[in-house]
């Protein structure tokens, strides 16, 4: 998993299959409160469909703000 990617467990209904999540990746993460702190990317088979991998919000921004300057941080 690269460093900067995160796991959030599902505790609701989740699909049968990893393809049931298709569609996932991009989706906003929001907290109970409406903040956005995450970006789905995708989801990991070996936690039966509960597992949903993110990247968080400060690692997306960093990363947009480095390819912008051409990979100069």
């Amino acid at each position: 998993m690269p460093r900067q990617w995160m796991p959030l467990d599902v505790s609701t209904a989740t699909p049968v299959a990893r393809s049931g999540w298709g569609g996932m990746s991009g989706a906003g993460v929001l907290l109970p409160e409406g903040q956005l702190v995450g970006v789905v990317v995708g989801a990991d088979a070996d936690r039966q469909q509960r597992r949903l991998m993110v990247v968080p919000l400060e690692a997306a921004l960093a990363a947009s703000t480095a390819i912008s300057r051409g990979g100069r941080r």
